[in-house]
């Protein structure tokens, strides 16, 4: 489990609750919480602002793609 799942955990959201936040599909946010899939910066910016973290605090383990 990376950051962006145990934040997302920590705070009580499912991935469709996030999904419905950032308009990003759930798949999408599942895909990154899995690390099948990487993602562009803007899209990690929505999922931080919605979860109210700093986008470090998602990042820490090197999940986007530049």
């Amino acid at each position: 489990m990376n950051n962006l799942a145990q934040v997302r955990l920590k705070k009580k959201m499912s991935q469709a609750q996030l999904a419905k936040k950032t308009g990003i599909s759930s798949k999408t946010i599942s895909a990154y919480e899995t690390g099948a899939r990487k993602g562009p910066v803007k899209k990690w910016q929505a999922i931080a602002k919605a979860l109210g973290v700093k986008l470090e605090t998602l990042l820490a383990d090197g999940t986007v793609q530049q």
